[in-house]
């Protein structure tokens, strides 16, 4: 599908499947809101979630998960 194509489902009223709505996502909002508000070492949360450091960065950084607030 076309990132065109996309776009105009979105605007017929198709929900977006960000986040937990994804059946590829390996976190929860709630989990995501650990990891922003925590200070453990990526390192140490990555193996406890099962996702890898760079995700961890990211979520903190902002770049992933943005849409969930903390």
């Amino acid at each position: 599908m076309t990132r065109r194509k996309r776009g105009s489902l979105a605007l017929r009223g198709w929900e977006s499947t960000a986040g937990e709505k994804s059946r590829q996502a390996k976190m929860t909002d709630a989990r995501v809101r650990v990891v922003k508000r925590g200070s453990l070492p990526s390192v140490k949360v990555a193996a406890v979630l099962k996702v890898s450091k760079s995700t961890i960065n990211d979520v903190r950084a902002g770049r992933r998960w943005g849409h969930v607030e903390v």
